[in-house]
């Protein structure tokens, strides 16, 4: 296993969060995850809330875990 961004730290918390974005299988046997760290990351997770709210409001049905599992 391998996940380097270029940031070379003392120990993993210095990263702090961790939000995994995307995933490639490769090849046989060789996935890639695309991933996000730190104050981005909470960037990331925060835009993805905003639009379940926005996607909750336009199709008007009950609330955001309704467009979560899917209407």
């Amino acid at each position: 296993m391998e996940a380097c961004g270029g940031m070379h730290v003392s120990n993993t918390g210095e990263i702090g969060m961790i939000k995994i974005v995307k995933v490639e299988k490769i090849q046989e046997g060789v996935v890639r995850f695309i991933f996000t760290t730190g104050r981005h990351a909470l960037n990331y997770a925060e835009s993805l809330e905003d639009s379940i709210n926005e996607v909750s409001e336009l199709i008007g049905r009950g609330g955001r875990e309704d467009v979560v599992k899917g209407c």
